[in-house]
């Protein structure tokens, strides 16, 4: 009965965890945040360099959250993992059907074995990552409106 109760409050502290991260998250607004508050609530980077689509920009990356960083430090575009319930493409579909969407195939590589899409919604400027070889949203991006 203790195994139990040890096991049951462990997975509940690692859920309270997991949670948390992902309203840290949710905290960094693009458009809005700059990088130094998105620091202050994510922690560290892991990783920060110089933006291969533009040499005045900045790309910092955490294990779950890659951030674009314009000159001016401020976040223009937040890359997440989708929460549980945001893995299936269904769950976008419906909950922005009222919205204009588009759905466009993404090539990474000709000789890659990945079917990507990509489900925009810009009005709410929002972009999933989906993969049709295992029917699940891999990606969630969140960028500027103007």
């Amino acid at each position: 009965m203790k195994v139990l109760k040890v096991a049951l409050a462990v997975t509940f502290l690692l859920t309270i965890f997991g949670c948390s991260r992902q309203v840290k998250i949710a905290r960094v607004v693009a458009g809005q945040t700059y990088i130094d508050q998105a620091v202050d609530i994510l922690d560290e980077p892991d990783i920060a360099e110089k933006s291969s689509l533009s040499s005045n920009h900045m790309v910092y990356i955490w294990r779950d959250v890659t951030l674009q960083v314009n000159n001016e430090d401020i976040i223009t575009a937040v890359h997440r993992k989708p929460a549980a319930h945001e893995e299936s493409l269904q769950f976008w579909k419906q909950h922005y059907q009222d919205s204009k969407t588009s759905f466009s195939s993404i090539n990474p590589q000709r000789n890659s074995q990945e079917s990507l899409w990509q489900f925009n919604i810009p009005e709410k400027g929002m972009s999933v990552i989906y993969n049709e070889n295992n029917d699940k949203v891999v990606k969630v991006i969140l960028y500027e409106t103007k």
